[in-house]
């Protein structure tokens, strides 16, 4: 016989995002049960750990656990692109890097003190809905099949979502990058205070990267974006880069690994509307993610704070129509915005790619949009593609610059 719970909240996926929400919702007094087909925390990693340094301390006095989360601050970011580098100091390209399977485990762990339910090696095989409501889940668990009875669920189960499947969220011809990672010993770092990425022809649409953690460990990769190279896989392009691009290559020739992670994320913009009666998206499954470099740590913290306010709301008034306030107070937030502005300029960029022009000019021209050298709109695009030579090139991202007051400096190569 089928044996059957019944909570106030199921919370689909036990990552960052799903832990964060389970924690917030259970020490304000639901009943809250947390789901995960894999065996433990953190494991599989899936995701980065670099975070935007201004965004991530306003999330840590929003939510001071995370103060425990060990974290290497970088002074910067350097751009590699081509025949051109640009340095960013700009306080938005500062970034701690974090030790993501600690701040997961702290999140889960904080969750369970609270009194939820952790669910692992457990997977959601099916829902039943009535009357338009999600009430009955159909878990596979350790123990056998079990009957979960939520008054809302959350689906905080990443790019592949089971809900996204079941609601027909997913689009045909979605947008999504798929990157692979390497934790590193003995990286012999070029540029120990700032994250490193490599904008060049063999990676269009993504990047590589080296990012410093402790010491000589660090950080290496590949993103990539199938529909403009699906020919290779992210490992075979980190691959050939590792050994033939010189900036790489001497960083990581005596490098030795000590972990493999790999994803996907969908860059295709933001959810405007997560809601869907009883269901409530957060983090990857709603697109919650920084599109023009894949971070999806931040905004996803973030929309779990918002999603539990209204949730413990909804389930103590018993008015699921609350729910739908959390979209709008996300929305009405300054990272929402930026959400919004990153996406625009992974449009952007993704428009220069289109265009048939010589490779240097492109690479820096992207860097420039990245760096946001030139503005989010793009409003400056149209006077850069209209430049032919590289070098009055920089001199009209270094005008730019200068005009703006930014800390980025451009050099040739």
């Amino acid at each position: 016989m089928m044996g059957e719970m019944k909570c106030d909240v199921l919370v689909v996926g036990i990552g960052p995002v799903g832990s964060a929400v389970a924690f917030n919702t259970a020490k304000d007094g639901m009943d809250v049960i947390a789901i995960d087909r894999k065996f433990q925390v953190a494991s599989p990693l899936r995701g980065g750990e670099a975070v935007c340094k201004p965004f991530y301390d306003d999330l840590v006095e929003r939510m001071p656990v995370l103060r425990k989360v060990p974290k290497n601050k970088t002074e910067g970011t350097s751009l590699e692109a081509g025949k051109c580098k640009l340095i960013s100091k700009e306080e938005k390209w500062q970034a701690y890097v974090l030790e993501r399977k600690n701040l997961e485990k702290i999140l889960a762990e904080k969750a369970s003190e609270s009194g939820a339910n952790l669910l692992f090696c457990s997977e959601l095989i099916k829902v039943n809905k009535r009357k338009g409501v999600f009430d009955e889940a159909i878990v596979r668990t350790i123990d056998g099949k079990c009957r979960i009875r939520p008054k809302i669920i959350v689906a905080a189960d990443g790019f592949a979502s089971f809900f996204r499947k079941q609601l027909g969220l997913n689009k045909p011809n979605k947008d999504w990058a798929s990157a692979v990672e390497f934790e590193m010993v003995n990286i012999n770092f070029t540029e120990p205070d700032l994250l490193e990425v490599f904008f060049t022809e063999t990676i269009p649409g993504g990047y590589s990267y080296i990012f410093p953690k402790f010491g000589r460990r660090g950080l290496a990769g590949v993103a990539m974006r199938p529909q403009f190279d699906g020919n290779l896989s992210p490992l075979d392009i980190f691959n050939h880069l590792a050994k033939n691009y010189t900036t790489m290559s001497i960083q990581l020739k005596d490098a030795r690994v000590l972990e493999v992670r790999g994803g996907c994320i969908d860059v295709s913009g933001p959810f405007k509307e997560p809601v869907y009666n009883n269901v409530v998206l957060v983090g990857d499954s709603a697109n919650q993610n920084f599109a023009y470099i894949g971070e999806g740590i931040v905004p996803g913290l973030f929309a779990a704070l918002s999603a539990s306010r209204k949730i413990v709301k909804a389930v103590e008034e018993n008015n699921l129509r609350i729910l739908a306030e959390y979209p709008k107070d996300y929305r009405n937030t300054y990272l929402w915005k930026e959400l919004m502005q990153t996406w625009r300029i992974k449009e952007n960029i993704d428009d220069l790619l289109q265009k048939q022009i010589k490779t240097d000019i492109k690479l820096a021209i992207m860097s420039f949009l990245e760096l946001e050298v030139i503005d989010w709109t793009g409003k400056e695009l149209p006077d850069a593609l209209k430049i032919k030579s590289f070098d009055k090139l920089l001199r009209f991202g270094q005008e730019l610059v200068e005009s703006k007051g930014m800390s980025i400096d451009i050099t040739p190569l």
